[in-house]
């Protein structure tokens, strides 16, 4: 079975493309010869494992008839080199290029989608031409999520098209131990340190040598801000300490244990991830609770509306006595490192989210998550045993489930138990690719 994986990314390097590093490094494990259609000196061709070959296409950052004309002639040439039963688009902006070069080459194509169909990033034209996409150009479309695949039936798109795969993580490998960097830094937080000894990429191509060495570049995955400002208000450690009494309205309550109860967020920073949200709940947590706690936050954000959301965060609270709690990371090179770090993380997403990573990262760990009840999340988290749902902007039913979980000593433990037993059994990366091999493998039965 030979499959060619279209996804010519040349900006972003995100969950879609995480998860496309974790699905190559288990497809050359299995039988499926693979190669990834990319643009070169991009992140994705840098990440790609030495066993899939690259084979270079233009870059196309908006969306011409003339140049998705040439990629797909690009690529017919290259199928005498890698002779390619199937096309696959690994995003729903590769679905033309897709769609185009399965008509050109007798190919059946399919492609995946990472969000709703009509999300208010994508624009009017991109939704048409996905829905034209879904209805002719390909075969299938895989959907992430049964909640993607709801919402791709409410849009229009072919029911009997349709298919769900869960993204999955591979087996966790620990690295070294995550140390809170603090300060605000005015708009965003200080970028990550570099490493002393920078990996060198193996080849002319630039790719790594080996399956090993891949996992170890999607750990090293971090997103630098370009430029940051020292930190306008230092942030120190909480003093330990309890005062008697119970806690004033309108006032901060007091710390009455030394361990702080470690509370944290991992991703962009931005208004649908549910930043204001998480700050609003910190904000109301130091009235309600006497406990040392700390908010760690890992990220950054990745446009002016993301940095503005900061700005405005660190403005309204850097006042308050609660603000010394907070810790900011920047973009840290494994998730699971720092997620590991943590007694709960809060994924407080205001929209639709079609199937958080970041999840599947924590839950890999054994750290219980509090998200927000939307999209595919519930697909992950069940509520009372694998984690707590709240919904989007009651703070109120948050801070419930958190004095809940900071009161029973044992309670995370054994919801993080749980958790991980569920992500090792139902979202392996070995169980992904296996769903979609099931795929390619009907489809080509039935050209």
């Amino acid at each position: 079975m030979r499959v060619l994986i279209i996804h010519p990314e040349n900006k972003y390097f995100a969950g879609a493309e995480k998860v496309l590093g974790y699905f190559l490094t288990e497809l050359v494990r299995q039988d499926i010869q693979a190669a990834v259609a990319a643009v070169k000196g991009s992140r994705v061709a840098d990440a790609l494992p030495a066993k899939i070959m690259p084979l270079w296409i233009e870059d196309c950052p908006a969306f011409s008839p003339n140049a998705l004309w040439r990629q797909a002639a690009a690529l017919k040439k290259h199928r005498a080199t890698f002779a390619f039963e199937l096309v696959h688009g690994w995003a729903a902006r590769d679905w033309e290029l897709a769609s185009l070069t399965g008509w050109r080459c007798g190919c059946p194509a399919i492609g995946t989608l990472h969000d709703h169909p009509e999300a208010s990033f994508i624009s009017g034209k991109r939704r048409r031409l996905m829905r034209w996409c879904a209805r002719v150009g390909l075969k299938k479309i895989v959907c992430v999520s049964g909640a993607v695949q709801a919402a791709c039936v409410s849009a229009g798109y072919p029911p009997a098209k349709l298919a769900v795969v869960h993204n999955g993580l591979p087996a966790h490998e620990p690295r070294s131990a995550v140390v809170p960097t603090a300060g605000c830094g005015g708009v965003s937080p200080p970028a990550p340190t570099p490493r002393e000894t920078p990996r060198e990429p193996a080849g002319q191509d630039g790719r790594a040598t080996d399956d090993a060495e891949f996992m170890a570049s999607m750990r090293d995955f971090k997103i630098v801000e370009t430029s940051h400002e020292p930190p306008a208000h230092p942030v120190h450690s909480p003093t330990p300490g309890a005062k008697e009494g119970g806690v004033p309205p309108g006032e901060e309550a007091t710390e009455r244990v030394r361990t702080p109860f470690r509370v944290g967020f991992l991703g962009t920073f931005s208004e649908r991830k549910g930043l204001r949200d998480l700050f609003q709940i910190a904000d109301t947590l130091a009235m309600e609770t006497r406990d040392s706690w700390e908010l760690h936050l890992a990220g950054g954000a990745q446009d002016e509306n993301g940095k503005r959301l900061v700005a405005e965060l660190c403005s309204l609270y850097e006042t308050k006595n609660w603000w010394r709690r907070v810790r900011w990371h920047g973009w840290v090179e494994s998730p699971q490192d720092f997620l590991k770090y943590l007694d709960l993380l809060i994924v407080a997403s205001t929209e639709f989210d079609p199937f958080p990573t970041v999840l599947l990262e924590a839950g890999q760990v054994g750290v219980p998550v509090l998200a927000t009840n939307v999209g595919g999340v519930p697909e992950v988290v069940v509520d009372g045993q694998t984690g707590w749902l709240f919904e989007p902007g009651n703070v109120n039913q948050a801070i419930q489930t958190i004095s809940r979980i900071m009161g029973q000593a044992d309670l995370k433990g054994q919801i993080g138990c749980q958790g991980a037993e569920r992500i090792k059994s139902e979202f392996s990366a070995a169980k992904m690719v296996a769903e979609y091999r099931r795929i390619y493998s009907n489809l080509l039965a039935d050209e």
